[in-house]
Order: C-alpha cells, then sequence, then structure tokens
C-alpha cells in the first residue's frame, strides 16, 4: 500500500489550525488554544507556536483558517492529531480529479473492473461513489475514512 509519513507536529498543527478556524467566539478562541497549549506539553512536542493572534480573536481565527487551507485540511480530531495512523506510514491522503468516464481498475489479485462514470450522479475525482469505494476496499486492502475526503487507510484501521 502508498502510505505518506506525517510527523507528530505537523498533525497537531492541522488540529489547532482545523479547530480553532471553527471557533466563532472570543471564549471559543481562548478555550482552544489553553487546550492546544496544553496538549503541545502533554504529548512532548515542544512546538514554539503563539496560537492566539495578537490582533485578537477575530484574527486568530482568520490567521487559523489561513494555516487549515495551507495544510489543506478538510477535517481533523483530536484523537487523529494524537493517533493518526500516518505517523506510522499506514494512511495516506490522495486527491484525484478528472477520472475518465469509464475506469478500469485492476486489484493486485488480478481482478478487474470498470465502473462508468459518465452519470450526472457520479464523481470524477476521488470522492467516490459507495459502490466504488466498496469495491476498492474488497480488493486493494484499504479503508477509506469517508468522514475525510482525501484519507485512505491500511484495513486494519485508519
Amino acid at each position: 500500500m502508498l502510505a505518506t509519513v506525517r510527523r507528530r507536529e505537523r498533525g497537531y498543527l492541522m488540529y489547532g489550525a482545523f479547530t480553532l478556524s471553527r471557533a466563532s467566539t472570543r471564549a471559543q478562541v481562548e478555550q482552544r488554544t489553553e487546550e492546544l497549549n496544553r496538549l503541545n506539553q502533554e504529548w512532548d512536542l515542544d512546538i514554539p507556536i503563539q496560537w492566539q493572534h495578537p490582533d485578537g480573536w477575530r484574527a486568530t481565527i482568520e490567521a487559523a483558517s489561513q494555516m487549515a487551507e495551507a495544510y489543506n485540511v478538510v477535517y481533523a480530531t483530536r484523537h487523529g492529531a494524537r493517533h493518526s495512523n500516518h505517523y506510522g506510514a499506514g494512511a495516506i491522503d490522495l486527491s484525484v480529479t478528472r477520472l475518465p468516464r469509464r475506469l478500469r481498475l485492476q486489484a493486485p489479485d488480478g481482478t478487474e473492473r470498470t465502473f462508468d462514470l459518465s452519470g450526472a450522479n457520479e464523481p470524477r475525482d476521488l470522492n467516490l461513489t459507495p459502490r466504488l469505494i466498496e469495491w476498492i476496499e474488497a480488493h486493494y486492502g484499504v479503508r477509506k475514512l469517508r468522514s475525510d475526503y482525501p484519507h485512505w487507510g491500511n484495513a486494519s484501521g485508519n
């Protein structure tokens, strides 16, 4: 299986940017920055980051949004930041666009299948229909984390 290795520090920064970008009040920003500072210490990361922007809580949210966008974060959880399979090369974030209207796949076991993606409800990127995801999962030994668009992991977990 293909894999992407991610350092724990990057996972923490991605999670921090994601959670702060979704804050909507000063109180939420303060609570989330306190939590992020605590996690930085508890997880022995020692990342020198100042989560609160000097221009205030709204600027903090904007800066976090920009950071999340730069990391291309579409979904992040505290558990994922702490225990991601990316840290052990057991997961991959994969984005593919403009798949052909007729997609022919050959699995490692030799099984072949052609999928018709020409219908109006057939996405032609890796935001795939359930039947295509299920076939890939069954034949490639991977599992799609459906809540996180680009994330695939080994079959033993995400």
